[in-house]
C-alpha cells in the first residue's frame, strides 16, 4: 500500500504541475507501482492515452512556467520545478526524434496550448503595436527580439514566424492598425490641403518621417491600403471637404499638360476658357465652341476655376480636343497661361494680379468674368503688359446660405460670362528672323450669345451645327488723331474692313488739334517746331482730317462714318472762345469763319432738342469744307451729349460717348461706366480695358508721341468690333499687324530658346527674379 501511495503521489504531482515526466515505459512498470495503469489513470483523473502522452504533459508544464516567468527555464530549473532529475529529462529528450530540447518542446507546445501564453502574447503584441504606431514600419529581427524580451528568442519565432507583422496587427490589434492608417491619411490630407494638389508618395513618407522603402512596405502589406489609389480614395472619403480645392496631379499631371501644350504648338494657337467644378457645361455653348475649334483646328484649353478639379463636368474630360490644364504654361517670354487660383465669386478677378510676371509678360487667368487690363510699363511700345480673364463654359448659378454670401452670389451670377479667349501665333512677325520678334501671340475675347446660341469671331458666327459669315454692326477704331496716326496701322485697315464689312465705322478723336493746342499756347519753341513741320495751320489740320474721312469712305463699302464728339474737339471750341486766332495770321480767316458757326451752334444748343435747327459744330462745319460728296453723305457727326446705340433691343451697345466725361462731370473710366451703362465701347485713354461688356478701345496713333515720351505707358493700338448680336470683340495690333490673312502654323523659329514649357503647380518659378527690370532674357531660367 505504501508503494501505491508513493506512486500516486508522483502521478498527482506531475499532473497538477503539468510535468509528468515518464521517460520510458520502464518508469511506469517500477516494482513499487503495483497497481494497474487503468486504475492509476482512473484515480488520477486522466485517460490511459494521456498518461502515455509524455510530450503533451511536458509541453503544458513548460508553457505554464514560461507564462509565469516570461522566459525559458534552464534544464535544471525545469527538472527541479517538476521534482524530477535532469538525467530523467535528458533521457527523455534523447529518446525522441523531436522535441530534442526545451526550445523545441516549447514550440510544439505553443501550437497545442496557445491559450496558456495568452497574457504574455498580448503584452508582446501590444509592444509590437506601440512600436509600429510610432515607427510606421515592421521592426527588424533585432527589434523584434527586444520587443519579445531577453531570453525569449524561441517566442520570437513562435509569434512572428509565418505571418507579416501587419497581418498580426490586423488580426489582434485592429484599433491600433486604424490609428496607423489615420496617421497616413492625415499626413496625405495635410500635404494636399497645403499644396492644393495630390501629394506624392515621397512627400507623404517625408511628412510621416519614414523612408520610401518603409512606405512601400506599408503599402505592400495590403492591410492598411490595397495600393496607392486606395490610399487616395480613403483620404478623400475620410475628409472630402479638404479635397474640394485639391488638384489630382496624377490624373491632371504633367504628361497631360505637355500633351495640351504640344497641341497648342502644333496648331499655332488655342481657345482658352474656364469651368467651375460641380457646375454643368452650357451644352449649346460647349457644342458651339467645339464647332469653332474644329473649323479652326485648334485645341480647347480649360482652366478649372480656383483650380478645383473635383466635380468637373465629364464632358470636359472625355473629348480629344479638350484639355483641362492645371499648371502654368510659359508659352513665350511675352505670354503666360497662369495657374493662379481665382474664386468664381470674386467680383474683381484681376485685383492685384497686374504685378505678376515680368513687365511685358502678359498673363491669362481662368475666371468666369470677362476682363482685360493693361498695366503701364516702360517698354509698352514693344510688349504691352496685359492681363486677361477667360470667361467660362459652365453654368453661372451661385447661391449662399448667409446674407453676405447670398449678396456676393447674386453679383457673381450677374457677372458670369460664357466666353473664351482665342490666341493665335504672330508668325508673320517671327518671320523677320529677329529675336525680339519671336514668340508673340494675338489674343481676343469671344463672347457667347445665348439668344443665337453661338460665338462670333471676326466675320463668322459659330453654332453647334455649323458656321456662317456675318456682317459687323460696327467697327470702333481707337483714337485717330489725324496727323499723329500710325501710317503702318492704316495699311492693314482696308483688308480688315473688307473682311468685316461693317455697317458703320466709329471714330474717336478724329481731330487732334495739335495746330491750336492750348498746351503749347505759350511754349514758343514748341510752336516754332510745329511751324517748321507745317503743323501750325488750323485749316491744314482740318483738311487732313477731312481727307482721312474721304479715304475711309472710299474703302468702307458704304458704311456710315460716325464721328464721336471728343475732348480734342473741345480744344477747337476753347480756341475760338479765347479768340486766339486773331493773333495768328495763318489761322485768322478759318478762325473767323468757324467763330460765326460756333455762335450759331451755341445758340442752337440752348434750345430744347425738338426746337433745334441743326446748327453745325464748328469742327463739323470745317470738315464739310473738304469732304467729298460721298463722305458727306456717309458721315454722321455726333454733337456734344449725343448718344449712339447699336444692337438688338435689350442688348444695345453705346458707341456715342468718347469717355473723357464720366459720371457727374468726373472723368470717365471702365469702373464708372460699368455702373451706369449696360454695354459700351469708348476711347480717350489710348489703353485697352474690359469689364464684361464695357470696353475701352485704345488708339490708332504712334505709341511714342512727343507729349508721351516720359514715364510709363499703357497705350495699345486696337479697335473693337460690335457684332450683329451686339457681341463685342477687341482686336489689338503688334507692330501695325493685327493678324495674317490666313493663319499658318508656327515656323521653327517662332519660339525663343527654352519655350514653351510647363511650370508645375506650386513649383518655384525662377523666371520672376525681377518683375520690373530690364529686357527679358530668353530661355526657361530667365
Amino acid at each position: 500500500m505504501g508503494s501505491f501511495k508513493v506512486c500516486l503521489k508522483w502521478l498527482r504531482l506531475g499532473l497538477l504541475l503539468g510535468s509528468l515526466f515518464i521517460s520510458s515505459v520502464e518508469l511506469h512498470l517500477e516494482a513499487k507501482c503495483r497497481v494497474g495503469l487503468e486504475e492509476l489513470g482512473e484515480r488520477a483523473g486522466v485517460s490511459r492515452e494521456l498518461l502515455f502522452d509524455q510530450t503533451t504533459v511536458l509541453e503544458e508544464a513548460l508553457l505554464k512556467w514560461v507564462a509565469k516567468n516570461s522566459r525559458l527555464p534552464s534544464l535544471k530549473e525545469f527538472a527541479e520545478h517538476n521534482g524530477v532529475s535532469q538525467a530523467a529529462l535528458k533521457r527523455y529528450f534523447s529518446s525522441k526524434t523531436t522535441p530534442k530540447n526545451l526550445e523545441e518542446l516549447f514550440l510544439s507546445g505553443y501550437e497545442s496550448f496557445p491559450e496558456i501564453l495568452g497574457s504574455l502574447e498580448k503584452r508582446i503584441i501590444g509592444e509590437l503595436a506601440k512600436f509600429m504606431k510610432q515607427e510606421l514600419r515592421e521592426p527588424t529581427e533585432e527589434e523584434q527580439l527586444a520587443l519579445v524580451g531577453e531570453g525569449l528568442e524561441f517566442l520570437q519565432t513562435a509569434l512572428f514566424s509565418g505571418h507579416s507583422l501587419w497581418e498580426i496587427l490586423a488580426s489582434d490589434r485592429a484599433r491600433d492598425l486604424e490609428v496607423i492608417g489615420n496617421k497616413v491619411l492625415t499626413a496625405y490630407t495635410r500635404i494636399a490641403r497645403e499644396t492644393g494638389r495630390t501629394p506624392t508618395a515621397q512627400e507623404t513618407a517625408e511628412v510621416l518621417g519614414i523612408s520610401m522603402g518603409d512606405f512601400h512596405e506599408l503599402l505592400a502589406s495590403q492591410v492598411l491600403f490595397t495600393d496607392w489609389p486606395d490610399l487616395k480614395e480613403k483620404a478623400f472619403k475620410k475628409n472630402p471637404n479638404s479635397f474640394k480645392s485639391v488638384i489630382d496631379t496624377e490624373f491632371f499631371g504633367i504628361e497631360r499638360e505637355e500633351a495640351a501644350l504640344a497641341e497648342l504648338v502644333k496648331k499655332g494657337g488655342a481657345i482658352l476658357t474656364s469651368a467651375t467644378a460641380g457646375k454643368p457645361v452650357v451644352a449649346e455653348a460647349f457644342a458651339a465652341l467645339l464647332r469653332m475649334a474644329e473649323e479652326k483646328d485648334l485645341p480647347i484649353l480649360v482652366r478649372p476655376v480656383n483650380l478645383v478639379t473635383t466635380g468637373l463636368d465629364s464632358a470636359l474630360l472625355n473629348h480629344p480636343r479638350v484639355h483641362v490644364v492645371t499648371h502654368t504654361h510659359k508659352l513665350t517670354p511675352y505670354l503666360t497661361l497662369n495657374d493662379t487660383k481665382i474664386i468664381d465669386r470674386q467680383i474683381k478677378s484681376l485685383t492685384g494680379l497686374q504685378r505678376m510676371g515680368r513687365r511685358g509678360e502678359s498673363q491669362i487667368f481662368g475666371s468666369p468674368k470677362m476682363m482685360l487690363t493693361t498695366t503701364p510699363t516702360l517698354h509698352n511700345d514693344k510688349r504691352p503688359h496685359m492681363n486677361w480673364t477667360t470667361g467660362s463654359i459652365t453654368v453661372g448659378r451661385y447661391a449662399g446660405k448667409k446674407l453676405i454670401q447670398d449678396r456676393v452670389a447674386k453679383i457673381a451670377t450677374h457677372d458670369h460670362v460664357i466666353g473664351a479667349i482665342l490666341i493665335e501665333a504672330n508668325t508673320k512677325r517671327a518671320a523677320s528672323g529677329k529675336a525680339e520678334d519671336q514668340g508673340h501671340f494675338f489674343a481676343r475675347h469671344i463672347e457667347y450669345v445665348a439668344e443665337a446660341q453661338g460665338f462670333t469671331d471676326l466675320n463668322r458666327f459659330y453654332t453647334a451645327t455649323g458656321s456662317y459669315e456675318i456682317q459687323a454692326e460696327a467697327l470702333v477704331l481707337g483714337d485717330i488723331h489725324v496727323g499723329e496716326t500710325d501710317p503702318k496701322l492704316l495699311e492693314s485697315l482696308p483688308k480688315l474692313i473688307k473682311l468685316l464689312r461693317p455697317k458703320r465705322i466709329v471714330l474717336h478723336d478724329l481731330f487732334s488739334a495739335f495746330s491750336i493746342s492750348p498746351h503749347d499756347a505759350n511754349r514758343k519753341m514748341n510752336r516754332a517746331v510745329l511751324a517748321e513741320e507745317g503743323k501750325f495751320n488750323l485749316e491744314d489740320e482740318i483738311r487732313e482730317a477731312a481727307e482721312f474721312v474721304n479715304w475711309l469712305t472710299s474703302i468702307s463699302h458704304g458704311a456710315e462714318i460716325v464721328v464721336v464728339h471728343s475732348n480734342h474737339d473741345n480744344m477747337l471750341h476753347r480756341y475760338l472762345n479765347d479768340g486766339r486766332f486773331i493773333d495768328e495770321p495763318q489761322n485768322i480767316r478759318i478762325g473767323a469763319e468757324l467763330t460765326v458757326v460756333f455762335v450759331d451752334f451755341l445758340k442752337d444748343q440752348k434750345r430744347a432738342p425738338e426746337d433745334r435747327v441743326g446748327a453745325l459744330d464748328p469742327l463739323h462745319a470745317g470738315l464739310n469744307k473738304f469732304l467729298n460728296e460721298e463722305a458727306k453723305a456717309q458721315m454722321r457727326f455726333l454733337n456734344r451729349g449725343e448718344t449712339y446705340q447699336v444692337g438688338p433691343p435689350g442688348r444695345e451697345v453705346e458707341l456715342g460717348l468718347h469717355g473723357h466725361v464720366g459720371a457727374n462731370g468726373a472723368k470717365g473710366s471702365v469702373a464708372s461706366f460699368r455702373k451706369g451703362v449696360d454695354a459700351m465701347v469708348f476711347g480717350h485713354t489710348h489703353t485697352v480695358e474690359r469689364d464684361h461688356r464695357i470696353v475701352n478701345v485704345g488708339t490708332f496713333t504712334l505709341l511714342k508721341l512727343p507729349y508721351a515720351l516720359e514715364g510709363l505707358s499703357s497705350w495699345v493700338q486696337s479697335l473693337a468690333i460690335v457684332g450683329p448680336h451686339a457681341e463685342i470683340q477687341l482686336l489689338t495690333w503688334q507692330d501695325a499687324w493685327f493678324r495674317e490673312d490666313s493663319r499658318s502654323r508656327q515656323s521653327k523659329n517662332f519660339y525663343p530658346e527654352g519655350y514653351p514649357h510647363v511650370v508645375p503647380q506650386n513649383s518655384p518659378d525662377s523666371g520672376d527674379f525681377d518683375q520690373y527690370g530690364g529686357e527679358p532674357e530668353q530661355g526657361p531660367n530667365n
